[in-house]
């Protein structure tokens, strides 16, 4: 779920009719909403678009801001066409694909119900023809989502309050000294002292998909993980990443040890001098596509395999879940980096092995954890560090960010 402070929206009534915008083979179209959106009624918004050819596909992508909270956008072609998508209760982003569309106007209508709070959202939409076949494998490229949504609450949901329309996310209790804010099973089977909560993800940004099969076995036991790699004839090669571990309380079978976090306490914040303050802990995901991260980035399209992440496509566990924590144990206040990895065992063949890792700055006082700053690197005083939003938030704050050296490697995104 995304910790959002609501803005403070002007929705104009009976809004006049958007300029309709040009779309070009191969040209890409952004809008936020929901200003510059004419109204189609009540908690509806249209935008207009003008396709000036034919092409193989049109692409077009829709975001919101808080998962729990539903959204509905519905395509109207130029021939009669409609294509209706939305990213349902418990997703950010969605996508659909209009093959063969034809050229002419192409209205987007955005919907949401009374129970949404934050009226932001995001649409895309690309005019594609199918590129040239690739000359080698395309494999995904993986990154760690930093930290954030940081707590000493006692979940009282593990990832559930999202199964129904108008859900209010994860949810939880203060309680006084943190210390049973871990779920019984952490304890029992983690020996957990005191658990700083936090929700985290991992995402893929390589030209193919991160495609991985649960091997054989007997049902609820851990059984081999297989990663199948798109080739450039377009088959897939079955290799093996690891370990498939069944999740009792979820029923389902998660990718073993899919990130690893540890926890360090800044000792000199003048020259970055950090203390391990925490065991590494590593957690399993069952990955689904969950939110576009890049967002005006279109990333190839390839066949769903198994389960795992498309080119492009992120995945968060929220806080509540089980696992989504680092033991804070007898740690006092201060400022402390959270620093996770992305597939820590190296199971997983992908493109680039070097930007895997991802921090989050945060401070403590008392029962307050407060998130500084979060972004790709090790932590603040990596020179190559790239900074990030916190959570699925589309954007950094104004005035932050800014070029790295130039003797740092490219940013493996896009």
């Amino acid at each position: 779920m995304r910790g959002i402070l609501l803005a403070s929206l002007v929705l104009a009534v009976g809004a006049p009719a958007a300029q309709a915008a040009t779309l070009e083979p191969g040209a890409a179209w952004f809008a936020s909403g929901p200003g510059g959106a004419a109204s189609c009624g009540e908690r509806c918004w249209s935008y207009a678009l003008d396709t000036t050819a034919t092409a193989d596909r049109l692409r077009l992508g829709v975001d919101h801001a808080t998962v729990g909270e539903v959204w509905t956008v519905t395509a109207r072609g130029p021939r009669g066409e409609v294509r209706t998508f939305s990213p349902g209760v418990g997703l950010y982003s969605q996508e659909a694909v209009v093959e063969g569309p034809a050229a002419g106007r192409w209205r987007l209508e955005v919907r949401t119900d009374a129970a949404t709070r934050d009226l932001r959202f995001r649409l895309r939409a690309k005019l594609e023809d199918e590129g040239p076949a690739p000359e080698a494998p395309r494999l995904p490229n993986l990154q760690a989502l930093p930290p954030w949504d940081l707590s000493f609450t006692l979940p009282v949901t593990n990832g559930g309050a999202l199964s129904t329309p108008g859900g209010s996310g994860s949810q939880g209790v203060a309680v006084p000294g943190g210390r049973t804010s871990c779920h019984p099973e952490e304890v029992v089977l983690e020996q957990a002292v005191r658990c700083l909560r936090m929700a985290f993800g991992v995402r893929n940004t390589g030209s193919g998909p991160m495609a991985l099969e649960v091997g054989p076995g007997t049902t609820a036991t851990d059984r081999p993980l297989f990663q199948d790699v798109l080739q450039a004839d377009g088959e897939f090669e079955r290799r093996a990443a690891g370990r498939a571990v069944y999740h009792h309380t979820h029923q389902h079978y998660h990718h073993d040890k899919a990130i690893g976090l540890t926890l360090w306490r800044v000792t000199d914040p003048a020259t970055g001098g950090l203390q391990l303050a925490a065991a590494e802990h590593l957690k399993g995901f069952a990955h689904r596509n969950e939110l576009l991260r890049e967002w005006r980035v279109f990333y190839p399209l390839h066949e769903d395999r198994g389960f795992g992440l498309r080119a492009g496509w992120g995945d968060y566990y929220e806080w509540d879940r089980p696992g989504n924590y680092i033991d804070f144990g007898t740690n006092g206040d201060g400022r402390y980096v959270l620093r996770l990895v992305a597939d820590p065992v190296g199971g997983i063949l992908e493109s680039e092995e070097a930007d895997n890792v991802a921090y989050s700055l945060i401070e403590v006082r008392g029962e307050t954890v407060r998130l500084l700053e979060s972004g790709r690197g090790t932590d603040p005083w990596d020179r190559c560090r790239v900074l990030v939003p916190a959570g699925p938030e589309p954007d950094l704050p104004d005035g932050t960010g800014g070029p790295r050296p130039a003797e740092c490697p490219p940013d493996a995104t896009g």
